[in-house]
This record gives C-alpha cells, sequence and structure tokens, in this order.
C-alpha cells in the first residue's frame, strides 16, 4: 500500500491514503495525550493519580506496541494486526522499505534483454488485447457464479473464451503483481532482480513484429511504468475507465500488421464508488452496492471491447491485479485467499478457429502465466521463461506457496 502511496497518481494515492486516516487520527490524539501528561496536564484531565498511571501506561503502549509488532512482523510472521499496534507509527517503515523499492525500480528501464524468442508453429493474432483489470473479486461476478448479473457481456461471450475457474494473483497489491504478471521475473528473488523486469510482454512484443500500445487510467506506478515504457505509442488518461476505448479505435486503425494493446483500468479500486459515472448505477444502497456496479461499468467496458475485436483476427485477455477480501462491511488488500482469488479468461473474436474457445480450466492456475500466454499467441516462446506456478509474494516481500494462505 505505502508503494502504491509512493508510485501512484495523485487520486490513487489519495483513495490510498483514505485507508489510513483511522490510524493517523487515532495516532495524533494519543501524541496530544502524552503531551498533555508531561507538560502537566494530567491535572487538567484528570486529578485521579491512578487515572493519570493508566493514561501514561496506554500510551506508552501505543508507542511500544508498534515497534514490538514491527520484529513480529520482520522476523516471525506477517500475520496482520489491530488498529492498536498498526499506527502511523507502524507504517513509517513500511514508507522507508517502499522508498528502496522505488530505487531500485528505476535501473529497469535502461536494462536491455537479449531475446531468443522460437517460434511455435502456430499462426500469430493479429491483434492482442490485454486489460488490466483492478481489485475485482471472481466472487461478485456472474461469469462465475455470482447472483447478481454484474457481467452480462462477459456471460454472453462465454462459449468464446478460454476461462480459468481457479485463478489466483501472485501478489495482493498492484504495484507487486502487475509488473509480476507481465514480466519474466523469479517471484522468489523479486527484490534482487528488479531489473528483469525489462524482460515483458510489450518488449518481446516489439522483438516478435508488433507494433505496442499501453492506454491506461491508472496513472502512473514506477514498477509499471516501467514497463509501459517499453511500449512504442502510450499515454495516461484521466477520467473514467471508458477513457480508454478511442484508444482503442484509433490503434486498431493503424496499419501496421500485428498489435499488441494493453489497457490498465481503475476498475474497482478502493472506493468503487468513485470508479464508475452515477448514471451508469445499477444497484443503489451501500459498498457492496457500490462495488457491484464497479464491476457492471468494467463489464460494459468489457462488451465495448469485444464490439470493437469481434471482426478482425483479435483476442482479449483479460485478468484483474488482485482481488480483496471483504471484512467489516469493507473491502481491502491483503495476503488471503479470497483477496487474490481473480478473474482471468482468453476471449477469441468469433471469426478465429481454436478449439481453445468454450473451454473452462479448473485446476488453480496463477495468472503469472500470461506472460507466456501472451507470447504463444504470438506465434513464439521464450525458453528461459520463469515457472511461478504456486508461488506467492507477501506483502512483506516474503514468498510462500499460495496454497499456505488463509
Amino acid at each position: 500500500m505505502t508503494l502504491s502511496i509512493l508510485e501512484t497518481n495523485v487520486s490513487e494515492s489519495l483513495s490510498m491514503v483514505k485507508t489510513l486516516v483511522l490510524p493517523i487520527i487515532a495516532t495524533i490524539i494519543f501524541f496530544i495525550i502524552l503531551l498533555f501528561i508531561f507538560i502537566g496536564g494530567s491535572k487538567i484531565i484528570d486529578k485521579s493519580p491512578v487515572r493519570n498511571k493508566f493514561l501514561i501506561a496506554f500510551s506508552f503502549i501505543w508507542i511500544v506496541f508498534p515497534f514490538l509488532f514491527f520484529i513480529k512482523h520482520k522476523y516471525i510472521k506477517n500475520k496482520g494486526g489491530g488498529l492498536m499496534v498498526k499506527n502511523a507509527i507502524y507504517h513509517y517503515s513500511d514508507f522507508v522499505a517502499a522508498q528502496v523499492l522505488k530505487k531500485n525500480l528505476n535501473e529497469t528501464i535502461n536494462t536491455k534483454v537479449s531475446y531468443n524468442l522460437i517460434p511455435t508453429g502456430e499462426q500469430s493474432v493479429e491483434n492482442i488485447v490485454v486489460l488490466i483489470g483492478e481489485s475485482v473479486r471472481k466472487q461478485n461476478m456472474s461469469l462465475y457464479g455470482y447472483q447478481r448479473e454484474t457481467t452480462p457481456n462477459e456471460v454472453a461471450e462465454r462459449n468464446n473464451m478460454l476461462l480459468y475457474q481457479n485463478a489466483y494473483s501472485p501478489a495482493a497489491i498492484t504495484n507487486m503483481s502487475v509488473p509480476i504478471v507481465l514480466s519474466n521475473i523469479d517471484i522468489d528473488n523479486y527484490q534482487k532482480e528488479l531489473k528483469k523486469l525489462s524482460d515483458n510482454i510489450v518488449n518481446a512484443a516489439n522483438h516478435a513484429g508488433y507494433n505496442t500500445y499501453w492506454y491506461s487510467t491508472q496513472g502512473g506506478a514506477l514498477g509499471i511504468t516501467a514497463i509501459a515504457t517499453f511500449s512504442r505509442n502510450k499515454k495516461f488518461l484521466n477520467g473514467y475507465d471508458e477513457a480508454v476505448i478511442p484508444y482503442l479505435k484509433e490503434a486498431l486503425k493503424d496499419t501496421s500488421p500485428k498489435k499488441l494493446i494493453v489497457l490498465h483500468i481503475n476498475g474497482s479500486h478502493p472506493y468503487a464508488c468513485d470508479k464508475y459515472p452515477p448514471k451508469e448505477a445499477v444497484w443503489e444502497g451501500g459498498i457492496d452496492e457500490c462495488y457491484d456496479n464497479s464491476i457492471r461499468y468494467t463489464d460494459k467496458l468489457i462488451g465495448q471491447i469485444f464490439e470493437q475485436l469481434k471482426d478482425k483476427n483479435s483476442v482479449l485477455v483479460y485478468f484483474s491485479d488482485h482481488g480483496q477480501i471483504k471484512e467489516n462491511e469493507v473491502y481491502k488488500h491483503g495476503d488471503y485467499k479470497e483477496a487474490v482469488q481473480v478473474p482471468y479468461f482468453i476471449w477469441f473474436s468469433p471469426s478465429m478457429n481454436t478449439d481453445k474457445k468454450g473451454q473452462k480450466i479448473e485446476e488453480p492456475t496463477s495468472i503469472t502465466t500470461v506472460y507466456s500466454k501472451v507470447l504463444e499467441l504470438m506465434g513464439t516462446k521464450n525458453s528461459k521463461t520463469i515457472d511461478n506456478t504456486g508461488k506467492y509474494l507477501r506483502l512483506d516481500l516474503n514468498t510462500i506457496n499460495y496454497d499456505d494462505l488463509k
């Protein structure tokens, strides 16, 4: 989360900062109490010596616990913590770590890759569109059995899809998951191999003779922007996610025989109520309705993409960077299975003949396979492709098995 705040544009940073508001306010309040106590304010607060001692002890706990929790977090196991321990002091260490990571990612752009792509013998697809969703829970999609019709356009095209029923993300935040998914990096050595993010689907497409495009409503995030930099055509857009559609149309008109077009959208990013035009609301109510409306709005966008591609030799690869966990009527990020179970499908235009249409893959599948799948659609493969199956990168940057997530 702190990496997101340091890297992204103003609007997305503000939406992430909102999740820290309560710990920050609570920390300020307790430091004010401390100030009163140490300058004699205890006489103003309460003349009872017993209660004053309680206030002093309680305030010291507020300072000491975050440091104890940090030690546990770093050397024992990351199991989360309550509001008492996760205050602003605790989060400071996250910002320090994120700054170091940000510096290392800058080197990615200048790292060159020597590709030795091997033809597979399969016909390359002319138009490959990769749509990167945001914070989408498969649990809230009618494509995966949800009771509300949140994805009618996707359901209608199910027979043209290779649908992954149990896909999962390799990380719980955008700035970790997207670079991993789009590149050929080993999760086990993520911090040591950031330069290898230069081996990504955009760079590979350039080498395979594709014209490359990147259009995003997300704003710039350093690891992701480093990959986007390899695109020959790119633009970061303002407004709702439909802002990418005119650019998609123009890209498809380009005379280049082969194109890779990456669209990165806001999707259902917290807070979901802000991620779609008010006129697009289908359900009224609370946070659940907002969240479902955001998924329905993304489905509308996907329907528009289907329409643009249906008469062409084209595919749409769609996945969400991660999902969210719902706790206490709040949707949030976290190292939980529920928070990283995501939609993932490859849609083939009706004019394309392939036995993959209508298939459902039931076994758990990491969306890190996007790298190899996109190369396959280009009619090529990389013999040095890293297999990250079963791996998951926690928020503390330690790798575990996906099956070990709660």
